[in-house]
């Protein structure tokens, strides 16, 4: 420890605990006792000190530091300009704080000589890692159901229109899910909503994902006709001859060899397999919606997932996670900073951007993220060695 401080052990009496104060706290010895291991902590000000002032005596939540900070505390960097130690920023679910508030402590922070003490819960959730190396999602919870009962393209219908009503922005996807749903159910729909949607009468004819969704509301209530069937395998043609493109699009990016290894060959028929079965989604679900089409998809995953790394991208920073949880991860991150990406787009028409010192943590690892002014998510990848 650099500083002096008088520490109450809590757990002796059967609290799980710990008392912290002292005259002046210096930020390698919060990070030693509650930022390396992300302790909940309760942070008492000084009266009278600025921080005092703004938030009132005393603030909940994480010790929060930048990557470069984090790397500099655990001796991993040698910088040629030193962190600021003299901030103490705070990440806080403290309901009663605004949005601003919370941006404002967590990214500008307070003048850590405003600290008088610290209480903290000797606690924190391990990471938990699969038996092949990658780390586990946490807080996922799987439930079966049986849906075979279930009229898939009327929940659809209602579902979407549901959102529509509350006032939700739907994605592209999903628009053209609504209307070929409707078309494939009922054979008709309105031109209103056409209009309100941005289609067009010939959208209808050449919009792919739009046929698609129509055949398949078609194909649930009665057999197809050879016609449709014909259609049917078309439409396949089509949207494969997409994704080959759209695959050949970043390999271009990628300065692959042509003359490629067997190694290589197996990893583009496997990153050709999950492009082909990739399907946009919502990953974070507001007003202003979040979501990925495939041009994120492949973006992110031919830079970041391990077995799909090719040419210059195989020496970006992998993800350490499996590449089925690549979506659940995301959805956890955007859900970790969900108050701060709503305000953003409520208040700004520009991308929504975390990087740099504003990166995002998460299950022990800092992530850099780009949202554009639609909602859709344009770049994901983490920045390095987890720190825990």
């Amino acid at each position: 420890m650099i500083g002096q401080y008088k520490i109450t052990n809590l757990i002796d009496v059967g609290l799980p605990s710990i008392d912290v104060e002292g005259p002046c706290f210096h930020m390698h010895d919060l990070h030693e006792m509650v930022g390396r291991r992300g302790y909940m902590t309760s942070f008492f000000f000084k009266e009278n000190s600025k921080a005092y002032e703004t938030y009132g005596p005393v603030i909940t939540g994480t010790l929060f530091n930048t990557f470069q900070t984090l790397h500099y505390l655990e001796g991993l960097d040698n910088p040629t300009e030193l962190p600021n130690l003299s901030i103490l920023r705070i990440d806080s679910p403290d309901q009663l704080l605004s949005t601003e508030q919370k941006k404002a402590l967590k990214y500008k922070g307070v003048l850590l000589e405003d600290l008088l003490s610290i209480s903290y819960l000797h606690y924190s959730r391990p990471v938990e890692i699969h038996e092949s190396g990658e780390k586990k999602i946490p807080n996922v919870v799987y439930v079966e159901a049986d849906l075979s009962d279930v009229d898939e393209s009327k929940l659809l219908i209602g579902y979407l229109a549901s959102k529509i009503n509350s006032g939700y922005e739907l994605i592209p996807f999903e628009k053209e899910e609504l209307v070929g749903t409707l078309l494939g159910v009922y054979g008709q729909i309105d031109r209103r909503l056409l209009d309100h949607f941005g289609f067009t009468i010939e959208d209808l004819q050449t919009n792919v994902n739009i046929g698609f969704a129509r055949i398949k509301a078609k194909a649930r209530h009665r057999r197809l006709t050879e016609d449709e069937e014909r259609q049917k395998s078309d439409l396949a043609f089509i949207k494969k001859a997409r994704v080959i493109m759209a695959v050949a699009e970043e390999l271009e990016k990628s300065n692959l060899s042509k003359a490629l290894s067997p190694r290589t060959q197996d990893a583009l028929k496997s990153l050709m397999e999950s492009a082909l079965k990739f399907e946009p989604g919502i990953l974070l679900h507001k007003k202003k919606q979040i979501y990925w089409d495939l041009t994120s998809y492949l973006h992110i995953t031919m830079r970041h997932i391990k077995e799909f790394q090719l040419g210059d991208f195989a020496v970006k920073t992998p993800l350490p996670y499996k590449p089925k949880d690549l979506g659940s991860l995301i959805e956890k991150v955007l859900m970790s900073i969900d108050d701060e990406i709503e305000l953003h787009f409520k208040t700004e028409n520009k991308p929504f951007n975390r990087k740099g010192a504003m990166s995002v943590f998460f299950n022990g690892d800092y992530f850099n993220l780009k949202i554009d002014t639609d909602g859709r998510l344009e770049q994901f990848h983490s920045l390095g060695k987890d720190i825990r």
